[in-house]
């Protein structure tokens, strides 16, 4: 039981890492942001159904109205897969997965309207660490309409993210997360088609392999070791984890593209996880 606990905790940490080198991958094929969602998505929809079928884990969906939410959130994943590498295109590998790790502020301030709840004023002050993090990260100084597009682009990947997380809980029960991500995928890998898919043929074998790594290791593995991963800690443990994923993603940045964040990247980049680091820990302990 304590082997089992300890792998899972092992596959938790490595999920985190293989989300944080989604965002370099990214980058390093160079390719129009919708190209780049739509083979991750091919491929990540092609790896889970496979794991589906070897594991014998059902592909039928009970009810209809499962289908039209599948297909509303799995054309949500599309936007929110497509701003994340649309951010990064635009400015750098840092602030786009910095201004992402702004993901669970959002859904702190969008689940109290869902239940029709107010909003406390801690998540209020949290907001306003995370404004002041983006306005360090952006340089206002220095900053020109790319910049500005690129972290907006990863502030839509953040809120996009946060209504699909708040989705998922309330409106999909009784599935998998193999079944829910096999879904939502599919149907954004469909949606991506007719951008995407044609020119996946034409590019050559070193692109064409890393959208493959992407696909399948950085997002249908990474998302099921995480799942499988959240079983075995807490949830303040799980938010810390999952706050090292920017951490993961600069520094393989580093090392592999040769790219160095701003000093104000770094500092705004501090504030952003430091206030939702705290706002999500006071949660979990409440």
């Amino acid at each position: 039981m304590v082997l089992k606990s300890y792998r899972r905790l092992v596959g938790l940490h490595l999920s985190i890492v293989l989300f944080g080198l989604s965002g370099v991958i990214g980058k390093y094929v160079a390719l129009d942001a919708l190209v780049t969602t739509g083979g991750r998505t091919l491929f990540a929809t092609l790896a889970l159904g496979l794991f589906m079928i070897m594991t014998g884990i059902s592909f039928r969906l009970r009810h209809y109205r499962d289908f039209l939410a599948m297909s509303g959130l799995g054309m949500l994943l599309a936007l929110h897969w497509y701003a994340f590498f649309q951010s990064i295109v635009l400015t750098s590998v840092a602030i786009g997965l910095v201004t992402f790790a702004s993901a669970p502020l959002f859904t702190c301030l969008l689940e109290p309207l869902v239940d029709r709840r107010r909003i406390s004023g801690r998540d209020l002050l949290a907001g306003v660490a995370v404004i002041a993090g983006v306005a360090m990260v952006a340089n206002l100084k220095g900053a020109n309409g790319q910049l500005y597009s690129g972290i907006g682009a990863g502030l839509l990947a953040a809120l996009t993210f946060a209504v699909l997380q708040i989705a998922n809980r309330k409106l999909i029960r009784g599935y998998s997360p193999v079944q829910v991500s096999f879904w939502q995928t599919g149907v954004a890998a469909l949606v991506l088609a007719p951008v995407a898919w044609p020119v996946l043929p034409a590019l050559d074998g070193n692109t064409l392999s890393w959208l493959i790594v992407l696909g399948v290791l950085a997002t249908a593995v990474a998302h099921t070791l995480f799942i499988r991963g959240m079983t075995v800690v807490t949830a303040t443990m799980a938010i810390l984890l999952t706050a090292l994923e920017p951490l993961y993603g600069m520094v393989a940045a580093v090392v592999w593209l040769k790219e160095i964040p701003a000093l104000t990247t770094l500092i705004g980049g501090c504030v952003i996880l430091a206030a939702v680091v705290w706002r999500q820990r006071s949660m979990a302990d409440a």
